[in-house]
């Protein structure tokens, strides 16, 4: 077995043929969402581990920050190909590349949760950390080539308030240039309304559309005086849709074009020949609301392994997760 691969400058092409020999479709893992994370100080750097053949085992994307002397490593989605390859070598070979004294390193694991994988990586020495900073949960609606069962999947209230929000939302459209200072400050209305933290800065925003480009699926709702109402995007890597960006106002709201927007974008990504659409993280205690709507249109619900950490010094594993 060879030893992981350094790869400082490999192209957005090249990273995504490593990555469909490993068959993975992880959003998180992708070239783009790496270049959207410098927005937020993260350094992607990118691993490839080969066979002695020359297949590809595994490929990784790693996001790095330094806070006072500690290497910090969030490693979103988790390993493409064989997670056994998380072993004391892939730790060593980080250590190699950051050339630092201390490195507290967090993985989620975006792999249906399975009593075998849970031990393969407990034994390699990974632990749960006690503080997560993403949901383990998400909902996976299967996209079939049939409205009527689509339709069959909802629940009797999600399809009424479709039906409401058909009849009451304003134009639906597909937008490939679109304001972002008007989605930013859409954003900043349902903050404020739901009392949320910020969730895309303008500059994540402005980075997301130039970086995803062809991949991006956004769309917008607006009323009758052309007012931005709703917003809704995914992006597609292989036959998976992920959804990423979703925004709405009050009006939106009593209108139900959230419901609206999201059965039209369904419908486009299976016309794009998209099987499933990856609904992302729900919170049934916490926020409710959104797992209620989420959970309405049909889909499965499941967990992921989840996140575990690893350091090599004991104390950064409850002092670093603040970082993250």
């Amino acid at each position: 077995m060879k030893d992981w691969e350094y790869l400082p400058s490999i192209t957005y092409d090249a990273w995504g043929e490593l990555l469909k020999k490993t068959n993975c479709e992880l959003l998180y893992q992708s070239f783009c969402w790496g270049e959207v994370q410098k927005t937020k100080g993260w350094i992607p750097k990118r691993l490839v581990l080969f066979n002695d053949n020359n297949t590809v085992r595994a490929a990784i994307q790693i996001l790095v920050k330094n806070q006072l002397g500690i290497s910090i490593v969030w490693i979103p989605g988790g390993i493409c190909g064989d997670i056994e390859c998380l072993d004391v070598k892939f730790r060593s070979a980080i250590k190699k590349i950051l050339d630092s004294r201390f490195i507290y390193i967090r993985i989620s694991l975006q792999q249906k949760m399975s009593d075998t994988t849970l031990f393969k990586i407990r034994a390699l020495e990974w632990t749960k950390p006690k503080r997560i900073i993403s949901s383990e949960y998400s909902i996976i609606y299967p996209i079939m080539n049939n409205i009527e069962k689509r339709l069959q999947l909802a629940s009797k209230n999600w399809r009424h308030n479709l039906k409401r929000g058909i009849m009451r939302s304003g134009v639906i459209t597909r937008v490939n240039s679109p304001d972002i200072s008007e989605i930013a400050a859409l954003y900043r209305q349902m903050e404020k309304a739901k009392n949320l933290d910020v969730q895309f800065s303008l500059n994540q925003l402005s980075a997301i559309f130039e970086n995803f480009k062809e991949n991006l699926f956004y769309y917008e709702c607006r009323d009758e005086e052309s007012q931005l109402i709703s917003i809704r995007a995914a992006v597609v890597i292989g036959e998976t849709g992920w959804d990423l960006l979703a925004a709405s106002n009050s009006i939106a709201r009593k209108q139900y074009a959230t419901h609206a927007i999201l059965w039209q974008m369904i419908f486009d990504l299976e016309n794009y020949g998209v099987k499933r659409f990856d609904m992302g993280g729900i919170d049934p205690e916490n926020n409710p609301g959104v797992y209620n709507f989420k959970k309405g249109i049909g889909g499965d619900e499941v967990q992921y392994m989840g996140e575990f950490e690893w350091s090599n010094n004991l104390f950064l594993r409850s002092a670093v997760s603040r970082f993250l």
